[in-house]
């Protein structure tokens, strides 16, 4: 091998080992950065929760002060993943353990509720919209979701609303959220889908709702 040929090789090997080197940086930051945070999120959790914990999906933000990010799950339940990270405004480690609980314990109360009303739907989610006491999320304590978080619910079905059944459709509407009502679930946003109609509500009419009928100003054509 000539001179020429060893030295454009060892440049090549350069430029490949910098560039891979930078690569790596991006997505998790420098080694030691990554073992030391992987640590501390450990702890962190471990201390406000009283529980084990197994951090993985590392990530480094760069973009955003630099900071690092993981999802964890308790080491006796897998299937419960939640992010735990840095703050990228105060660098402070923060975590969604509340937010998942709360978000898994209002889908299984609310799901079979839904699914009593409509077993032939399309599609539907129940998704937190707001939280009545954000600060509530920085201590060990759990409360039930009810306490603590607004719902968005959405559904779809494969109904097409005629003079017929407008009345039956609706009355299942009322049944749905006198259901949710009574079980004292708080909705910030309802909407349900049907072929050619659809109802969205927010708040205020939800919690004034009581009876079908009003329902029936609200439903409206597709645009």
């Amino acid at each position: 091998m000539s001179f020429l040929s060893s030295r454009i090789l060892w440049v090549c090997v350069i430029i490949l080992t910098v560039f891979a080197v930078a690569v790596l940086y991006f997505h998790f930051g420098t080694p030691w950065g990554y073992i030391s945070y992987k640590n501390q999120f450990q702890t962190y959790l471990e201390e406000k929760y009283g529980e084990d914990f197994i951090i993985h999906k590392h990530t480094f933000d760069m973009l955003h002060s630099s900071t690092y990010h993981a999802y964890a799950f308790p080491k006796n339940n897998p299937e419960f993943i939640f992010y735990v990270g840095q703050n990228t405004r105060t660098l402070e480690i923060e975590d969604a353990y509340h937010y998942e609980l709360w978000n898994q314990q209002a889908k299984k109360e609310i799901s079979p509720v839904i699914a009593e009303v409509y077993p032939n739907l399309i599609n539907y989610s129940v998704v937190i919209q707001d939280f009545q006491a954000p600060e509530r999320t920085n201590n060990q304590e759990l409360p039930d979701y009810k306490e603590m978080v607004v719902l968005g619910i959405d559904i779809s079905v494969d109904i097409f609303i005629s003079k017929e059944n407008e009345e039956e459709e609706l009355r299942k509407i009322y049944s749905l959220l006198t259901a949710l009502k009574d079980k004292g679930v708080k909705v910030g946003h309802f909407g349900i889908g049907f072929q050619n109609k659809t109802i969205q509500l927010e708040a205020s009419m939800v919690e004034s709702m009581n009876k079908f009928g009003n329902l029936k100003d609200q439903l409206i054509d597709y645009r």
